[in-house]
């Protein structure tokens, strides 16, 4: 077996997200669409350790000041637009389509970072700022970004 090259590893430079490594890649932009999900509040399925037993676990409401806290006070302006108070999901789209005026006004509105809450496999509620939060910029990292108010967990089959 040859042996293996040393790595000095403090001189690596890792991608915040996987949306860094495809929007960096030599496909960019016209062969992949980044598509961000986020949620204020509901339940989620998963577990508090990798390898660990899914659980399932109730959202706290996003932190003040974050991309789901700015969708949730956005929301009952989208209900009234589209005439749905039961909407409990909608989708900005960022990039692509048209561009007009008002897309550019949305992409504006969101370009400045705030943090973003990142659930996946494991879920860390006593720690969910820390754990969960990243700061991003939603019209920097994605094409289009659904936010869902009340998420319900999956169950497992």
């Amino acid at each position: 077996m040859p042996d293996r090259p040393h790595i000095p590893y403090d001189c690596l430079s890792l991608p915040e997200s996987a949306s860094d490594i495809v929007a960096d890649g030599p496909r960019r932009p016209s062969q992949v669409f980044l598509l961000g999900f986020d949620t204020y509040q509901g339940t989620v399925t998963a577990a508090t350790e990798w390898g660990g037993p899914a659980q399932t676990f109730d959202l706290t409401p996003a932190l003040e000041g974050s991309t789901g806290d700015a969708m949730h006070h956005a929301l009952p302006a989208v209900r009234e637009r589209f005439g749905d108070t039961a909407l409990n999901a909608f989708c900005l789209v960022l990039n692509g389509g048209d561009g007009d005026e008002r897309q550019r006004a949305l992409r504006d509105a969101l370009a400045a970072p705030r943090k973003q809450r990142a659930v996946g496999v494991n879920y860390r509620k006593a720690t969910e700022e820390r754990s969960h939060y990243v700061t991003a910029s939603v019209a920097k990292q994605f094409d289009a970004y659904v936010h869902v108010e009340q998420t319900t967990a999956l169950t497992p089959l």
